[in-house]
């Protein structure tokens, strides 16, 4: 290796105002907002300590910028020239002389963090010594956070949690960012509340999605009830109500703890750091009780994405020969850009219609910005008939509903923009969309079925999916201790991206047969908690509560008195 040599720069061409296009994936943000002729390590670790805070450690965001480079490497769509730089960058970071400049960012860095700890601490003490009107918040601030009314709400179910929590202000204003009530009364009556939020999104508190893994088995000890979740010792409840607290002042709203949600895939940068000790437990502890598995084609399918242009092998599966025929047609005519609109029904559709629920018999499926009953139900609670007009639900592009009576949703998917896929902003707005539908759908299966053991609704599993381009993600969701929604990835394909690639729709397709296998599970899951439910109207003070409990508008105004049947009254 070269002991010497200068930094690579991007001087006096005329690509030295480049910039990496915004709806680009994978690269960092520093190459979208900067130009070319300021590409440095120097200047990006400048950025990250002038910016809001760092959610990672310095080796994390050197891997970040290391991608980034070798992300705009592979485009071929990026001028040679900026490839050249992007090669000989790599290589330069290589040298004794690269070496250096790591090293010396990394002082920086370390030494400009630990200056921003002792400020934190200054102005901590600093608001301390002002013990009149501040000293009983100051002194609430250092105890371990519950949720408000915490052995009320052991008593409670989840879905009776309000969409509020608390948010971080600096001042003792009273504008309207300070009053989440105020958010809360247009989340209640608008139903396109999520995409109106596309502009309140601070992209530096989104980071990259992680891949979704398989479960590992793991020695650590894990205790999970309605009452509690611990691991090794670290109470996820606690940490959790330090993560809402923590809340920042500004659109609070974009922030999945904001609605109790718990984002294990990585993609929110305060989550991830506020659980780093123990994230890859909490998240192997998530895909242990989700139990996502693969279902095995037949044989007969297997050899037909292995001939694919065989005919005998096409006659054993007609239907999905024709899908695939129809597909190709558009691949072989397709002409970029196409709108939201047009992916879901040359591409999305008829691939949801042909792989899950082939013969339309088990699931009904509805398409295309259709409301989401669950959401429904959550928006008219406390609503004045009188002055109100009817609240609808959010709109959702896809809806699976099951057919139990009555009917519950099961699986939600949002397709963001067309190809090329939407703006990062929006892609994060669906996928909040799609958080606070699946908790929504977990609230009405609570509701419908009230006064059953915790442990039966810990069980409850929903599914949700987002396109991004021809990026197909699923995710999965359950319920933890009280008002805990656990949110993570479990599989991700992609679609055939040209005729060349049509066999790897098999991948495609084995994902959502396995999604109609847990569909179907769900579906009998939620016929064995209506037959509880049912065997419950045996107590007659039970039935006095729950008439006045379930049965208010489907949707209960008051919450049970009662808490949870325990363990001692199996």
């Amino acid at each position: 290796m070269s002991s010497i040599g200068p930094e690579p720069r991007i001087a006096g061409s005329k690509f030295s105002k480049f910039l990496i296009p915004s709806e680009t994936y994978n690269v960092d943000d520093f190459f979208k907002n900067l130009p070319a002729s300021k590409w440095s390590l120097g200047t990006y670790f400048n950025e990250i300590i002038e910016g809001p805070d760092s959610d990672f450690a310095f080796d994390q965001l050197l891997t970040n910028f290391l991608e980034s480079i070798e992300s705009i490497n592979k485009m071929n769509s990026i001028p040679i020239s900026i490839r050249s730089f992007c090669v000989n960058y790599i290589k330069w970071l290589k040298s004794l002389s690269g070496k250096a400049i790591i090293q010396s960012c990394r002082e920086f860095f370390d030494a400009k963090m630990n200056l921003e700890k002792k400020k934190a601490i200054n102005s901590v003490v600093k608001e301390s010594v002002n013990v009149t009107a501040q000293t009983k918040s100051f002194q609430a601030s250092l105890q371990p956070f519950v949720l408000s009314g915490a052995e009320v709400l052991k008593s409670m179910p989840p879905e009776i949690l309000e969409d509020t929590c608390y948010v971080t202000s600096d001042n003792d204003d009273t504008n309207d960012d300070d009053h989440i009530s105020y958010n809360k009364s247009i989340y209640m009556k608008d139903p396109e509340y999520f995409d109106n939020l596309v502009n309140n999104v601070d992209l530096s508190y989104i980071g990259r999605e992680e891949e979704p893994i398989s479960a590992s088995t793991s020695t650590i000890p894990i205790v999970t009830s309605w009452d509690s979740f611990i691991i090794d010792d670290i109470d996820i409840l606690k940490v959790f109500g330090c993560l809402r607290n923590s809340l920042p002042k500004k659109s609070p709203e974009v922030h999945p703890q904001y609605w109790g949600i718990l984002d294990l895939t990585g993609q929110h940068k305060p989550t991830k750091k506020r659980f780093m000790n123990k994230w890859d437990d909490l998240v192997n502890n998530f895909k242990s009780d989700i139990a996502w598995n693969m279902v095995e084609l037949e044989q007969f399918e297997t050899n037909f994405f292995d001939n694919i242009e065989d005919s005998e092998a096409q006659k054993r599966v007609p239907i999905l020969h024709a899908h695939l025929i129809i597909l190709k047609s558009y691949l072989e005519h397709l002409k970029l850009p196409i709108n939201e609109g047009e992916l879901m029904t040359h591409f999305v559709a008829p691939t949801f219609r042909m792989s899950i629920d082939q013969n339309q018999k088990k699931f009904r499926k509805l398409w295309c910005e259709q409301q989401l009953v669950a959401s429904q139900e959550r928006r008219r609670v406390d609503q004045d008939p009188n002055d109100d007009r009817a609240r609808i639900g959010q709109k959702t592009d896809l809806i699976i509903t099951l057919p139990t009576g009555p009917v519950l949703e099961g699986f939600i998917c949002e397709v963001s923009g067309g190809l090329p896929a939407g703006c990062p902003k929006k892609i994060w707005t669906d996928k909040l969309k799609i958080m606070v539908g699946m908790r929504d759908m977990i609230n009405r299966i609570i509701k419908t079925f009230p006064g059953l053991l915790s442990e039966d609704y810990m069980k409850i599993v929903v599914f949700g999916c987002q396109v991004i381009g021809i990026q197909i993600n699923l995710y999965a969701m359950d319920v933890r201790a009280y008002g805990i929604y656990r949110f993570g990835i479990i599989d991700k394909v992609f679609l055939p991206a040209s005729t060349q690639e049509l066999s790897a729709y098999e991948s495609v397709h084995v994902m959502l047969r396995s999604l109609e296998h847990r569909l179907s599970n769900l579906m009998d899951y939620c016929s064995e908690l209506k037959v509880k439910h049912a065997r419950l109207r045996r107590k007659r003070n039970y039935l006095y509560q729950e008439d006045n409990f379930a049965f208010t508008n489907n949707t209960p105004n008051t919450s049970p008195k009662k808490k949870l049947r325990s363990e001692t009254n199996k």
